[in-house]
């Protein structure tokens, strides 16, 4: 409700819209994350945090390829974002224990 009440305030709130996506990623709710994290980017595209988190959904929906390019585009941002580089790596070794 309050990341809701904030976009109502503040639209281009990069911020609200990371957060409202992160807690509609935990409803289950991962294409309205997704819309979230995308319009979090058209206000900041050097976001990491968004990339990061556009990434984990799109791992979610099974876009392995998108979310890879997202984690990087997070790291290109900021090569010490532990949280893109573990992510990353996570997802890279289940890709390679696949095959």
């Amino acid at each position: 409700e309050h990341y809701i009440h904030a976009l109502r305030i503040n639209p281009e709130s990069e911020v609200a819209h990371i957060n409202l996506g992160l807690v509609l990623n935990n409803q289950g709710r991962t294409e309205e994350a997704i819309e979230h994290y995308l319009h979090a980017l058209r206000i900041n595209p050097e976001s990491e945090e968004a990339h990061n988190n556009l990434a984990i959904s799109f791992v979610f929906k099974g876009y392995i390829k998108m979310a890879v390019s997202h984690f990087r585009k997070a790291l290109h941002i900021n090569p010490d974002y532990i949280p893109a580089k573990n992510n990353l790596k996570e997802v890279l070794m289940k890709q390679q224990q696949k095959k």
